[in-house]
């Protein structure tokens, strides 16, 4: 007869024994682990240096029981005395961050450490591990909790939180392991030969300023000719190491020991197919950038790496700082197509009804429909009548399906975090999202998670959870975490104001696209050695901004998208959109008082006109900024702050405001303006007068004088 695990494994409690084989099932590598480590009250270096054998790649463990010796490890390593340099120079050592001399290797910079100094570097590198101290605490030997136990082992699984995987995993095999969660098909690299050169510099600096661990895994998936897609078996669980988030099309990875991850756009839906074409939803007609449902347009694709890559070469110059945007690092046309278990041809997939299972009549309605739109520029179309192969063939031309992959994105975008902090957020991450019950204890562990990512450190309540509402509310009632949440709430309202106001400098506006709750996000990332939350702004299909050709800013077209932006911001404008703004939901994610929630406004509008003003500045002066802008547009870049000053002064006297017309009409003019330009100006002026008004703190009132052309 086999001798029981409870024989065999004497050290593992009896309360804990059952948990482990449910979680590691005949994983005989993870009862040893477990039976040894739940023995350690102290730092033990022959375990941690067993540690680390077993957690890298050649030992034959499971990757399962790898990750948890990784954290076996970082709990190891907070048990090291803060003081005992030369422990930490051995251990340092035997991960490789270190060489024989007393510099650690330069990559650590990179990697968010502010100093490689050994005495400097340690205090860092043991807070970066203590983010998760409160897991760590529950970790008592034969004391561990059944709770405490399952946290650990729920930690172990999320491989962008172990700090230490990085150095212990290989980039290869991280691929490889995203890789078999995914579908895969054929694509072709969409080469355009007209992209500026800045698109290419972009996507070089963002390259450069990975660390080497994180470059390695995106050149892998980013220079082959695959086209990434979502199978059954993709988790959609937060922070999975490759997620594809609840209500979205797209992938997203995280490496591990990685604040920073990489989406996939788009990479289909869920089921038989993948790809489907939708002309109306609910009624409507689908905008153009979703007719392709599941997928991505070549054409906006090219447009958003364009956009991005001036607008974040701009920000950089403007303020000697890295833009809070996204970088599309490559693009590939859709060849192949995944479909009941083949791969299809992208024509076939799209003419043939065997090869598209399911829907395959609506599908080409509303292709018809869509194609139907689309008028040949100069009246003939040799299409229009070879059947269903040209319609197919026509609908690809418009809309050419590919996929991009992005650096600097984040999966955890303002509306889900709201909502899963609210109180029926365990019913919409489980029930609704995921399709799974939940207990208690998994709905504090969603809270907790979220509280750790829009935190950067976070310190859970003494309380017992009861319901999402009251756990959550003392979770952020916890003086730290109260301190961290105001804190934080003021500073990404800071960073709001800066990227907005630097838009709105150079005449730039996104139609709400880039500004709307689904589309921006909060990172925790690992700076200067420490956790610190920033906002990114993603989704740039509606970015506009004036090109090199563009000689004037035109506010008729403008002012319509600026005011949208400001209404997604939720800049205290009445419309905003409720739930979406990002000003309410930031308010529900930290739940901020009034006080602060007024400071947050007064400190929104100082960065915005900060950002505003050295945007103009600095596009006058610095000659790096002249490649992107008109020279005309940069002579006249502060006019429309000179007629706003003016107009505003005249505060609505009708008397006062012909003559003022007629005489700025004329200087408009004399200024080299064309007649019509001069008319939209002022027509402009008078339509959007209550939102000029509400954004005068941007123009600068020293500005007296229009530029002469």
């Amino acid at each position: 007869m086999k001798p029981s695990r409870r024989m065999v494994f004497a050290s593992i409690p009896e309360n804990l024994i059952g948990l482990i084989a449910k979680e590691f099932p005949d994983d005989r590598d993870a009862y040893h682990l477990f039976d040894e480590f739940l023995q350690k009250t102290a730092y033990d270096r022959a375990f941690a240096v067993k540690l680390i054998a077993k957690a890298r790649p050649g030992a034959g463990t499971s990757w399962e029981t790898r990750r948890l010796a990784v954290l076996m490890l970082e709990n190891q390593v907070l048990k090291i005395p803060p003081g005992a340099i030369d422990e930490f120079d051995f251990f340092f050592v035997d991960l490789k961050i270190k060489g024989g001399d007393t510099r650690l290797n330069e990559s650590l910079l990179k990697e968010g450490y502010s100093t490689i100094d050994l005495a400097s570097f340690i205090p860092q590198f043991r807070g970066r591990l203590q983010r998760f101290e409160r897991v760590h605490r529950g970790m008592r030997g034969s004391e561990t909790s059944r709770t405490a136990l399952r946290d650990f082992i729920d930690l172990s699984r999320r491989e962008c939180k172990l700090s230490l995987a990085r150095y212990l995993f290989q980039p290869t095999e991280v691929v490889d392991r995203v890789l078999s969660q995914l579908k895969l098909s054929r694509g072709v690299p969409d080469i355009d030969p007209s992209m500026p050169d800045y698109v290419e510099a972009q996507i070089q600096h963002a390259r450069n300023r990975l660390p080497e661990f994180e470059a390695s895994i995106l050149d892998q998936l980013s220079r082959t000719s695959y086209i990434y897609w979502v199978s059954e078996s993709t988790s959609a669980e937060i922070n999975s190491l490759v997620e594809y988030p609840l209500t979205t099309v797209v992938l997203v990875v995280k490496p591990p020991g990685s604040h920073i991850e990489f989406e996939i756009k788009r990479a289909g839906r869920r089921g038989p197919s993948p790809l489907n074409v939708v002309y109306y939803r609910g009624g409507w007609r689908v905008p153009p950038a979703h007719q392709l449902d599941g997928g991505s347009m070549q054409w906006l694709l090219r447009h958003e790496a364009t956009v991005c890559a001036r607008l974040a070469s701009i920000y950089r110059i403007v303020h000697n700082a890295e833009p809070p945007v996204s970088t599309i690092v490559s693009r590939s046309a859709v060849y192949g197509v995944p479909s009941a278990g083949s791969v299809e041809h992208i024509v076939d997939y799209f003419t043939n009804p065997e090869c598209f299972p399911g829907g395959f009549g609506q599908m080409r309605e509303a292709m018809r429909q869509l194609v139907g739109t689309e008028k040949p520029k100069d009246g003939w179309d040799p299409l229009g009548e070879v059947g269903d192969l040209g319609v197919t063939v026509k609908f690809l031309k418009h809309v050419t399906p590919g996929q991009g992959i992005l650096c600097g994105t984040t999966s955890l975008r303002l509306d889900k975090l709201a909502a899963y902090l609210s109180a029926d957020g365990p019913e919409i991450y489980f029930k609704t999202g995921l399709r799974t019950g939940y207990s208690r204890k998994d709905a504090k562990r969603l809270a907790d998670e979220v509280l750790d990512e829009v935190l950067g450190v976070y310190e859970p309540p003494a309380a017992d959870y009861r319901n999402h509402r009251q756990y959550v509310e003392q979770a952020l009632n916890v003086p730290a975490n109260r301190e961290r949440a105001s804190r934080n709430y003021l500073q990404i309202v800071d960073q709001i104001g800066k990227f907005w106001g630097t838009l709105l400098g150079v005449r730039g506006y996104t139609w709400g696209e880039s500004f709307v709750g689904r589309n921006v996000g909060l990172r925790s990332e690992w700076d200067r050695g420490e956790w610190r939350v920033k906002m990114i702004f993603m989704d740039h299909d509606n970015l506009n901004l004036p090109d090199s050709f563009c000689e004037n800013f035109s506010p008729d077209e403008a002012f319509p998208g600026f005011r949208t932006d400001a209404l997604y911001v939720g800049a205290g404008l009445v419309g905003a959109t409720p739930g979406q703004n990002e000003i309410e939901l930031l308010r529900d994610i930290y739940r901020v008082e009034d006080k602060v929630a007024n400071r947050g406004k007064r400190l929104l509008f100082s960065s915005m006109k900060k950002a505003y003003r050295k945007t103009h500045r600095r596009i006058k002066v610095d000659t790096r900024l002249r490649r992107f802008f008109h020279e005309i547009f940069i002579r006249r870049i502060r006019d429309w702050d000179i007629l706003a000053n003016s107009f505003l002064a005249i505060d609505g006297d009708e008397q006062r405001l012909e003559k003022w017309k007629a005489e700025i009409n004329q200087t408009l003019l004399e200024s080299g303006y064309s007649p019509n330009l001069a008319k939209r100006h002022l027509v402009t002026l008078e339509k959007f007068q209550h939102f000029i008004q509400e954004k005068s703190f941007l123009y600068d009132p020293t500005y007296s004088l229009l530029s002469r052309s």
